[in-house]
């Protein structure tokens, strides 16, 4: 269940951002993207992959945190 969950999530999420013109919501939907390889990884459930969910997770609140304020430096500097 959580495989096609991830699947699901991945595609859909990757969709939406495709077609968005903010950075902010761009980068929110990458977020929900990136939570479907998470499930995918744990969804498998052998050792490995949880193990690579729950490693993808760490890295993604760390560098999604730098996008996001990185992002706001851009927008505030240009005033977009």
């Amino acid at each position: 269940v959580l495989l096609i969950v991830g699947a699901i999530t991945i595609v859909a999420a990757v969709m939406m951002a495709l077609i968005q013109h903010d950075l902010k919501r761009l980068l929110g939907y990458h977020a929900v993207s990136q939570v479907g390889y998470m499930l995918l990884g744990i969804g498998t459930g052998n050792p490995i992959g949880i193990a690579g969910g729950i490693f993808h997770m760490l890295n993604h609140a760390l560098y999604k945190g730098c996008l996001f304020l990185c992002g706001g430096a851009v927008e505030h500097k240009t005033g977009i």
